[in-house]
C-alpha cells in the first residue's frame, strides 16, 4: 500500500508514501539516493499540507484565483487564417501517409530513435 501512517508535524499523523512502490507501480526505476531524497521532499510537501489545512480560516471570503475582485479585460474571439495541412506536414521533420512520425516512447535504452529510424522501420514492415 503507498500511504502509511507517519509521525508528521505538531504531534498529528501526516500519510507517508512509499516512493519505491509508487515507482513500481509507474514502472519507473529509481537508485536508492533519487527514492529516499523523493521521500524527503513528498513528506515535506505533505506536512506543509497538514499546516494549510489545519488553519482556521472562518470568515475570510474564498478566492478561486489570483485575479478575484480585478478588472479582466477580455477580448473577443476571432477566427484567423493558421497553416493548411500540406503547409504544416512540410515542417515537420517525418512524414507517412500524411501522419507525423515521432520517436517511440518509453525505450529502456533511455535515447530517442531518430525520426529516420522510424522511417526505416515502417519501410521496412511496409516491404518499401
Amino acid at each position: 500500500m503507498p500511504l502509511k501512517a507517519g509521525a508528521g508535524s505538531g504531534g498529528k499523523h501526516t500519510p507517508k508514501i512509499d516512493v519505491k512502490h509508487v515507482a513500481r507501480l509507474a514502472m519507473l526505476k529509481l537508485e536508492d539516493g533519487e527514492a529516499e531524497k523523493m521521500q524527503r521532499e513528498l513528506q515535506s510537501i505533505l506536512e506543509h499540507m497538514e499546516e494549510l489545512f489545519s488553519l482556521d480560516v472562518k470568515g475570510v471570503e474564498p478566492s478561486f484565483g489570483s485575479f478575484d475582485g480585478a478588472e479582466l479585460r477580455l477580448f473577443p474571439d476571432e477566427v484567423r487564417a493558421g497553416l493548411c495541412r500540406n503547409e504544416f506536414l512540410r515542417g515537420v521533420p517525418a512524414v507517412r501517409d500524411s501522419y507525423v512520425m515521432v520517436p517511440r516512447t518509453g525505450q529502456e535504452q533511455g535515447s530517442p530513435r531518430k525520426n529516420n529510424e522510424i522511417e526505416g522501420e515502417w519501410r521496412a514492415r511496409d516491404g518499401r
